[in-house]
């Protein structure tokens, strides 16, 4: 027994001693540092928060370009009467804007989504009547995915956020399980599995065999080895960035809804 530990402390040595084995380290810290300041600071810029004030400031000069054409005498009476009519339409969706925006202030998220799906609902309807635009299917699919998102966001009453470009606890937690723990554990299991099974070899003379063990417990030891090593660093991967995320932004809602499609259709039943 003491000699099958030994070959498992001979493995974990030889990576704690390969000065490659730091560089791993670094570029994985580099790796999280780097996705979460641009994550950082992409989500702050198309943040509900950032939309809804862009929404508004767009309403007002809207209005104000109307307000001068009609004013203006090179236009007819039919088009100075369209142009009311939009001024009407942008005076309600800004006074709804400037609302969602004292509530959003106020952290009253349901009241704010609650306006919000009034706005969706009338995109819905506009989308329905362009019968004869070939664009409308994805566009409808697009306004019926935010429907649902923000119907969730609504009932579960906690603050929305950009899960493309997630930046708090959780958020940052679960975009990096997504879209970059995968490619790091193919990675540092492969530079593991080779630092192991390459290391034993020296003047094309394998030295693991000097050890008195058998070679399949030797190979399943690199195996276990590789795999437990792998593991505890993408454990202390997740923690960092659960950790960043928090520090910086807070650390989420364990509530939040989750977007789930129905293959083979790509449908979104539901979200959980």
């Amino acid at each position: 027994m003491k000699n099958k530990t030994n070959v498992g402390l001979w493995d974990i040595k030889k990576i704690y001693k390969n000065p490659m084995s730091m560089v791993l380290i670094g570029l994985v810290l580099l790796c999280v540092g780097i996705t979460f300041y641009f994550n950082n600071q992409t989500s702050k810029v198309i943040s509900f928060e950032s939309t809804i004030a862009k929404e508004i400031k767009n309403y007002k000069l809207g209005i104000a370009v109307l307000e001068k054409e009609i004013r203006s005498g090179s236009f007819s009476d039919q088009q100075k009467a369209m142009r009311r009519n939009d001024i009407k339409l942008s005076q309600k969706l800004l006074k709804r804007d400037l609302s969602i925006q004292k509530y959003l202030a106020s952290k009253k998220w349901s009241q704010a989504y609650a306006l919000r799906l009034k706005t969706i609902d009338m995109d819905k309807k506009l989308n329905q009547n362009e019968t004869t635009d070939p664009t409308r299917k994805p566009l409808e699919n697009a306004i019926e995915r935010e429907r649902l998102r923000f119907l969730a966001l609504k009932k579960r009453n906690v603050q929305k956020y950009n899960e493309d470009f997630s930046a708090n606890g959780t958020g940052f937690f679960l975009w990096t399980w997504q879209n970059i723990i995968p490619v790091l554990l193919t990675l540092v299991s492969v530079y593991i599995a080779v630092n192991l099974f390459g290391e034993s070899y020296r003047s094309r003379i394998n030295v693991s065999l000097l050890i008195p063990q058998l070679e399949l417990v030797i190979n399943m030891w690199h195996i276990g080895i590789t795999w437990i090593v792998s593991s505890v660093l993408l454990l202390m991967t997740s923690l960092l960035t659960l950790s960043t995320g928090t520090i910086v932004n807070g650390f989420g809602s364990l509530n939040y809804p989750v977007l789930f499609y129905e293959l083979p259709t790509m449908s979104m039943p539901r979200l959980q």
